[in-house]
């Protein structure tokens, strides 16, 4: 918390400091979504079938304490699309038929932060904004402060350096900006920047997120806070000493313009190669994620001395399943990010809501993260205009104990460049057609086929037995819904986001 009082400073401006906790709830229950980045499905110790090195007691509390969705899914592989359906509740190839990297967002797509503003909300977005790519200006649709957000405090692309943060080291980095996972310099805040000197990403988001929840529970008014961290994505070696002491791990070098540009510095130590073998990734993938879990478990404590958090519904989710170039484990499933097999859009997923969830419960049915933003505007007391197509449905009557047989009997997608993928019910129909590339990730999860491959995921969650010989008809059944669903893809078209 060495960093909560600079921060209150930076923040003045938009509230002020906390007085006294609430002494009568607001009616409408607070939300809190904490969003990891690249976090395995394996890699919580709360999921049944956990890495035996993985230790997450605070972020375990969230499913001991409410419900753990052990088929929890993610709408895309990777970073960018996956975050775009996440607040629109939709699949995003409805606005970019492509599924690629590069994420647009219509005007009329309403956004969690929308929906929530609209219902009574003060809403903060906190950490990584991310549609695949610099935004041209603050004007974009794209940048939080246009779609539902009262203030924000982040970055935008996949990653940005977790320990340069001021304006004097961007202007003397060689191409700071150079690639869509290479950003050095200041973070965003509201309509302009802050410089955090001395300062730690973790640390500056958490210290947001509770003095946020702090002003508006004194008020009395119902927050709204996404806050996505970009632990545990790469660099995983830029933790703080503490966190690499316990493993034996030295702090790799900041950067510095003698050691070209920051794209070539990134490029260094974001996989296993030269400079980072396997065991020490691993290691750093662990000290970054234990970085994660304290600082959660700081939000949790916080809301607690607050005395709110018995009216505050927290979800918590990862982006896309494990970078196992960076050190992520997909335990037990195939694949990784970037793939449509499990490894890559399986994420654990945790919902808790004291008194209005049952505890401990482990839920089988599958959920995908474009459940959330429905979920979240039925617990606010809203609802969801038909004409919107949202393609989530709530979670609350499931893990609420009401028979919901939309979760279980319902048809998912995925699309992520030449791969795709369909389930419904037990049966799970996948083209792993993984191109060539220079991400590691795509290179290690095994062999890659243009042949549809069919497998149980009741009987076979890590897809190992190709069952598509076997039941030609399930094939031709998910085939055909496949490419109906993908027709449409486009209809709500933005224009085509820039390749790279």
């Amino acid at each position: 918390m060495k960093y909560l009082f600079a921060l209150i400073a930076v923040i003045g401006s938009i509230v002020p400091a906390f007085a006294a906790a609430p002494t009568t709830a607001p009616s409408k229950p607070n939300i809190v979504f904490i969003l990891a980045d690249d976090l395995g499905y394996g890699d919580c110790s709360a999921m049944p079938h956990h890495a035996e090195d993985i230790h997450t007691p605070n972020i375990d509390t969230i499913a001991a304490k409410g419900a753990l969705f052990t088929n929890g899914y993610v709408s895309a592989p990777v970073c960018s699309p996956s975050r775009t359906g996440i607040i629109t509740g939709r699949y995003q190839e409805r606005f970019n038929k492509e599924a690629g990297w590069r994420n647009a967002m219509p005007q009329r797509a309403t956004t969690i932060a929308e929906h929530l503003r609209d219902l009574g909300y003060a809403t903060m977005m906190i950490g990584k904004n991310d549609f695949g790519l610099h935004l041209p200006s603050k004007e974009d649709r794209r940048y939080p402060l246009n779609h539902g957000y009262d203030h924000v405090l982040g970055f935008d692309t996949h990653a940005h350096d977790y320990f340069e943060l001021t304006l004097e080291i961007e202007s003397k980095a060689i191409r700071p900006h150079e690639g869509p996972s290479a950003n050095v310099g200041p973070l965003d805040f509201d309509k302009g920047t802050k410089d955090f000197p001395n300062g730690y990403t973790t640390d500056i988001f958490t210290s947001a997120a509770i003095d946020f929840a702090k002003t508006n529970a004194e008020q009395k008014k119902p927050f709204f806070i996404y806050l996505a961290y970009n632990n545990v994505h790469d660099l995983v070696e830029q933790s703080p000493a503490k966190y690499l002491d316990p493993y034996g791990l030295k702090p790799i070098p900041l950067y510095d313009p003698s050691m070209g540009s920051y794209l070539d510095y990134y490029h260094r130590y974001n996989s296993i190669g030269e400079y980072v073998n396997e065991s020490d990734m691993r290691k750093y993938y662990l000290a970054n994620l234990a970085s994660l879990d304290e600082h959660v478990g700081q939000v949790l404590d916080a809301l607690e001395k607050m005395g709110v958090s018995d009216n505050t519904l927290i979800v918590f989710l990862s982006d896309n399943g494990a970078a196992v170039n960076s050190g992520g484990n997909a335990t037990p499933l195939r694949g990784s990010k970037y793939t449509t097999f499990e490894g890559g859009i399986r994420a654990p997923l945790m919902v808790k809501w004291p008194g209005k969830i049952k505890t401990g419960q482990t839920i089988e049915d599958p959920a995908i993260s474009l459940d959330l933003l429905p979920t979240f505007v039925e617990a606010a007391g809203g609802a969801i205009k038909p004409e919107e197509q949202i393609d989530g449905v709530s979670l609350l009557p499931r893990v609420q104990g009401v028979s919901d047989e939309s979760l279980s009997g319902r048809t998912l997608y995925w699309k992520f460049i030449k791969q795709w993928a369909i389930r419904r019910g037990d049966w799970k129909l996948v083209v792993a057609n993984q191109p060539k590339g220079k991400h590691v990730a795509w290179l290690i999860t095994g062999p890659t086929s243009k042949e549809p491959q069919l497998f149980n995921l009741k009987e076979d969650p890590a897809e190992q037995k190709d069952l598509s010989k076997d039941h030609p008809e399930v094939v031709k059944e998910l085939m055909d819904a496949y490419q109906s669903w993908d027709s449409h893809n486009g209809e709500w078209g933005a224009g085509e986001p820039a390749k790279y």
